[in-house]
């Protein structure tokens, strides 16, 4: 299964939020350091997206969660008590 959120394919920079930004958000305190911290995790990587985004699309092939249940017989799983 695979999962990509927007922000990881878009290829723009957000900036630092303000502190009352990130505070409103994350409801969490909006320190200097915890806003960069956001804005590397967010931003780093970025620049070669596209073509990884390319890679992962041609190196394998991929279904819907439509098409993978009809490849299940359920009958013949085994039931996982939790």
């Amino acid at each position: 299964m695979c999962y990509f959120h927007i922000n990881d394919l878009l290829n723009e920079k957000k900036k630092v939020q303000s502190r009352e930004q990130y505070e409103r958000y994350y409801k969490s305190k909006g320190t200097i350091i915890e806003r960069y911290k956001r804005y590397f995790k967010g931003n780093i990587g970025k620049h070669h997206i596209q073509e990884k985004y390319n890679k992962l699309l041609n190196d394998h092939q991929f279904i819907s969660v439509k098409e993978a249940d009809g490849t299940i017989d359920w009958s013949q799983v085994p039931i996982v008590q939790l």
